[in-house]
């Protein structure tokens, strides 16, 4: 499209000069990272950002004090998707956010853009959230759900707020489900340095309500499907964005009461790694540790962390290994507690890579083709019983061969069948 070639090579207003990045202390895929974002960028031009005001976010996000420094370059990815799910298109919105960016530093882009998010007052009430959901799910208790919410927001706004990282850490643990919840979000809050919207809550306390019996959530792209799954997780279950979802409800599932074993699959091993990477700080917060199981085969995947983040195709494969190869070294006594499965529709599309295979084809086998197809159709008619009777199969069923039982021909039986 002429539009997007004309973005990508949207050249540099100044020169840019050399400058020093201190490296991340651990080796992350910043290209993967730079092509997202580049990506993304893309994304402000169904908003009818102006052409200029993209290029300008663009040579900012590919300098290289931003491009060099992996927290520089999540804070970029935040920030397009922010813009993007909040439909933020006015110019003078998009003028204070260009200016943000180009003259302060990265830790500050959020504040700004939170501060534009609030004014706008796009956000939909309490109220007309829960009416909706009501006229979705007509079988839900909207009275129950709407006071749960209001003692999460009751713990969360009177007392939890104010926490720091350090307060978090040494007062995650609680016997009230609702302040388990204030605290998880606040966590989520400190992580992100965005607060989990209404619908996010409203869904994590959906989610959370009898989990024995399984939850499916229908949440659009944008909404913030992975931090909610990390919130659950942290409890017992479970990108701000699109991250958050996920790793809320991580949190849940895994904090007692529950002290669940969460399996988190997503749909590529880009996205697992990336997750677990990425989440591990907020996991720390709750004493949780997390990995991923897309490493390479002569590598064993560490299953002993409380988290584990991974495609369909690898806890497939795991579990072949395991239960049919005996490889308990694999998944050792890691129970099956919690699946959270994120973008479930894709699991239900076949792209001709959701299978596991485990061994290839011996050279020479398929040639056993006609020794094999004998013996099947062999036993198709002639069978032994547990008693060592031999049986013959008639059209009422089997009969014991004897003495005066006609002798089969062999040759007959070959001729046939064609192989």
């Amino acid at each position: 499209m002429k539009l997007t070639h004309e973005l990508l090579s949207c050249a540099t207003s100044s020169i840019i000069t050399q400058t020093s990045v201190n490296p991340s202390p651990k080796e992350e895929p910043l290209d993967i990272y730079r092509s997202i974002l580049i990506e993304n960028l893309i994304e402000l031009n169904e908003l009818k950002w102006p052409k200029s005001d993209i290029c300008s976010l663009r040579n900012r996000f590919t300098s290289p004090v931003i491009s060099h420094n992996i927290s520089s370059l999540k804070t970029a990815l935040l920030i397009i998707e922010t813009i993007v799910t909040n439909g933020i298109s006015s110019q003078a919105h998009i003028d204070r956010i260009v200016r943000t960016i180009n003259e302060s530093p990265a830790d500050q882009w959020m504040n700004e853009l939170n501060k534009i998010v609030d004014e706008r007052g796009k956000a939909k009430s309490v109220d007309v959230l829960l009416g909706e959901l009501a006229s979705e799910n007509p079988s839900l208790n909207i009275k129950r759900l709407r006071k749960q919410y209001e003692r999460v927001m009751d713990y969360y706004k009177n007392e939890i707020s104010s926490w720091t990282t350090t307060d978090l850490e040494q007062n995650y643990q609680c016997n009230d489900e609702h302040k388990k919840v204030a605290i998880i979000v606040q966590a989520a809050h400190l992580y992100k340095q965005y607060r989990p919207r209404d619908i996010q809550i409203l869904s994590l306390l959906l989610l959370i309500d009898k989990p024995e019996n399984g939850r499916l959530a229908q949440i659009r792209t944008g909404e913030g499907k992975s931090i909610i799954v990390s919130m659950c997780k942290c409890i017992d279950f479970l990108q701000i964005i699109s991250f958050i979802f996920s790793s809320i409800v991580a949190v849940y599932l895994s904090l007692p009461p529950l002290n669940k074993h969460v399996d988190i699959i997503t749909t590529s091993e880009i996205l697992a790694q990336r997750d677990a990477d990425e989440f591990a700080p907020f996991y720390r917060m709750f004493g949780l540790s997390v990995d991923h199981n897309c490493y390479e085969p002569s590598v064993t995947p560490n299953y002993n962390v409380n988290i584990v983040y991974g495609t369909v195709v690898q806890f497939a494969g795991d579990l072949l290994r395991t239960d049919f190869y005996l490889q308990t070294e694999i998944r050792g006594n890691r129970p099956y507690d919690a699946a959270i499965v994120d973008e479930v529709d894709s699991m239900f599309i076949d792209q001709r890579q959701h299978y596991t295979q485990l061994a290839s084809l011996t050279p020479g086998y398929k040639t056993l083709n006609i020794v094999l197809r004998f013996i099947y159709s062999y036993f198709q008619k002639y069978n032994i019983t547990e008693n060592n009777e031999f049986v013959i199969r008639q059209a009422n069923g089997f009969s014991k061969g004897n003495k005066k039982t006609k002798p089969f021909n062999y040759s007959k039986i070959v001729n046939s069948y064609s192989f």
